[in-house]
């Protein structure tokens, strides 16, 4: 169980950082911590969902928050860009904001979670982590599209396809997002 913790840690450190030895790194930590705690199979399972839960989302949120740096295009600006023709300075605005809008949510997450986790009622943070992180993430999607609809009514719509080609078709570098390379 420790190992395989260890190897879901790096892997999301590794694809939120691009940096394998800070990954190494953090997986012979957080196995060095889980063998020395000498867990019960039920609490190495509760550690095991609490930290993958935790570093999905501060992976998710320095992602996006690094996106924010002055001088670094949004993540979402970059997404609407590739998808657009052209970009309006509302529609730069609004990507900015979706962008912030989905680094308080990633917050949000982490600080319940850890509310949830302190406060001793393992049945509720068990409950938010595993049951309600999915269709929270999808009400946040959903959300963020109705307010796009309303704001952006007359503009041009992509399909859903076209919107999935699109993100295959993105690179990721460094906090950075660039068109990628269609062969």
């Amino acid at each position: 169980m420790a190992t395989l913790l260890a190897v879901q840690i790096a892997a999301i450190v590794w694809v939120a950082t691009r940096r394998l030895l800070l990954a190494g790194v953090v997986a012979t930590g957080a196995l060095v911590a889980l063998f020395s705690l000498d867990l019960s199979a039920a609490k190495a399972d509760l550690v095991v969902t609490g930290l993958c839960h935790f570093f999905v989302y501060a992976a998710l949120l320095s992602w996006f928050g690094r996106s924010l740096r002055p001088g670094t295009e949004p993540l979402i600006t970059g997404f609407a860009r590739q998808m657009r023709k052209t970009m309006p300075p509302a529609v730069e605005r609004y990507t900015r904001g979706v962008t912030i809008a989905w680094c308080a949510f990633f917050a949000a997450q982490l600080l319940i979670s850890l509310g949830l986790a302190i406060s001793g009622d393992i049945s509720a943070w068990t409950e938010f982590v595993a049951v309600w992180n999915l269709p929270l993430v999808a009400a946040m999607a959903v959300g963020e599209y109705g307010v796009r609809s309303c704001l952006f009514a007359r503009d041009e719509r992509t399909g859903l396809l076209a919107t999935l080609a699109a993100l295959r078709n993105f690179r990721i570098s460094r906090g950075r997002i660039s068109p990628g390379r269609t062969s």
